[in-house]
């Protein structure tokens, strides 16, 4: 209010300078005329750039000095000077004041449209505009709130540009996975169209922009819950295959290295096992059945494969976890005794002998009476297992021959 006071005193100082030359019409004051009158325009001109000056105030004093130079005034003033302004000076006059009353009349008439605009602006952006009524504040608030918008505008492109890399191999990858489960992705090839584009300036638009582009990402998420759940399916199908395909390969790998009768190792499994054995100090005992052909003739195969089986659980119970007991083919069997010398090996065989010689082998049919005929070798530093092995079925004939039912020990 006293920065008001202070033009509008300044104004009237002015006026009242100014009617006592007029009145008075000495020439020599013309100088003196001009200099007032411009300096009340150069108020006028100052007074409207001040923020603090609302533009009702602005209007209501101009109207008021605007008086002071129609034509009334202007008829007064001419009529008062005995030597009136030369022809040159007085048209410039007459013409500088007509265009500051147009002027002055156009921002009378502008001003509502300016005000409005301002609203109207600040309701596009969706923000508040300032509520004091000078229209000065009001425009360094719509200023304010479009530096704003495009702050933010730039840093929303900047963040879709970096989601949109940011998400391309994703967008990518799930595309595949829905070809591979047998689905299309239009949505999401849609959704990466739209994230592609330039935002348009209309924030409205931008925002429709980008509700299609987010219906887009939703319906194509759908798709991919549904493709996961066919996938997981899928998977679980596959695993339950590899599973079964696994334990199948297990029990073939098993039954290739397993006399399918007895369940012992053959001679694959064997081979297996002296490979990862140490035979530096080990002990091999070669054994059959004695008469095993006249068993079979007698009370049939059936009754002489139960007694292979009943003959290979009580090897298997004679010796330590850590040894191997194979079936290498009809009734002959090896047990392998890793750590053992050969004269312990030897006592080892003479022990099975005698257990089976007083085991009742009962079988389907009958009670059977067996004995078998066992042969010991150690095994010695650079030899083959094959030669190995051979040593001690020449110890198993051997015992053969020498009547059955006994041990033979070869060095």
């Amino acid at each position: 209010m006293h920065e008001i006071r202070r033009y509008i005193h300044g104004l009237i100082d002015d006026v009242d300078a100014l009617r006592p030359i007029v009145l008075s019409g000495e020439h020599e004051k013309d100088l003196e005329l001009r200099r007032l009158l411009r300096r009340m325009l150069y108020q006028l001109d100052n007074m409207q750039r001040q923020h603090f000056i609302s533009v009702s105030r602005y209007q209501k004093i101009v109207s008021l000095l605007a008086s002071l130079l129609d034509a009334e005034h202007g008829t007064l003033i001419k009529g008062s000077v005995e030597e009136p302004l030369g022809s040159d000076e007085s048209e410039k006059l007459e013409l500088y004041i007509e265009e500051r009353k147009d002027s002055l009349k156009a921002a009378q008439q502008d001003m509502p449209a300016v005000y409005h605009l301002i609203l109207d602006c600040s309701d596009l952006l969706g923000r508040e505009p300032a509520s004091d009524p000078d229209i000065s504040a009001k425009c360094r608030k719509l200023e304010m709130h479009l530096r704003e918008h495009l702050q933010d505008d730039a840093s929303l492109r900047r963040e879709l540009n970096q989601l949109t890399s940011a998400f391309e191999n994703s967008l990518n990858f799930l595309t595949d996975i829905l070809k591979e489960v047998g689905g299309d992705a239009p949505e999401i090839v849609h959704a990466k169209e739209i994230l592609k584009q330039e935002l348009p300036a209309d924030p409205k638009k931008a925002h429709e922009l980008l509700q299609h582009a987010r219906q887009s990402l939703v319906q194509a998420g759908d798709k991919i819950s549904s493709a996961t759940h066919t996938l997981k399916q899928s998977m679980q199908q596959q695993m339950q295959q590899v599973q079964s395909l696994s334990r199948r390969l297990e029990d073939a790998e098993k039954q290739a290295k397993s006399d399918p009768l007895t369940g012992l190792g053959n001679r694959r499994k064997l081979a297996e096992f002296l490979t990862a054995t140490d035979r530096s100090v080990c002990s091999v005992i070669a054994l059959d059945i004695d008469h095993f052909k006249a068993i079979n003739d007698s009370y049939g195969h059936d009754v002489g494969d139960e007694i292979l089986t009943l003959l290979a659980e009580l090897l298997t119970g004679s010796v330590r976890e850590s040894d191997m007991v194979a079936r290498l083919g009809g009734e002959e069997f090896c047990i392998i005794l890793p750590a053992i010398e050969a004269d312990q090996a030897y006592h080892i065989a003479e022990k099975i002998r005698q257990a089976v010689e007083i085991h009742p082998f009962s079988t389907s049919q009958t009670t059977i009476a067996v004995t078998i005929s066992l042969g010991v070798a150690g095994h010695k530093e650079g030899e083959s297992n094959a030669a190995w092995l051979k040593r001690a079925d020449q110890a198993l004939y051997q015992s053969k021959s020498s009547g059955r039912n006994m041990v033979t020990m070869v060095q």
